[in-house]
């Protein structure tokens, strides 16, 4: 499960910046999750940019996690 903090409020949708994040799970999601951003990093360098580009992971990660897991460009 991925637990947090929020500060604030940063758009329409409800969508919060955090200020905490804890990640509560076994290594197994963890080395997935880990993947997972290395993934999304090497595609991110290599893709056009665009401030649209947000990856999601696969429902495996999601299981794991308890949530879903979007990795977004900051641009």
């Amino acid at each position: 499960m991925i637990y947090g903090y929020d500060d604030r409020t940063v758009n329409e949708h409800g969508l919060k910046q955090m200020r905490v994040v804890s990640i509560c799970a076994k290594p197994i999601a963890l080395r997935e999750l880990a993947a997972f951003l290395v993934e999304a990093a090497a595609e991110l360098e290599s893709g056009p940019k665009h401030s649209s580009w947000h990856r999601h992971h696969g429902p495996e990660l999601k299981q794991l996690l308890g949530c879903d897991v979007v990795v977004c460009n900051v641009e």
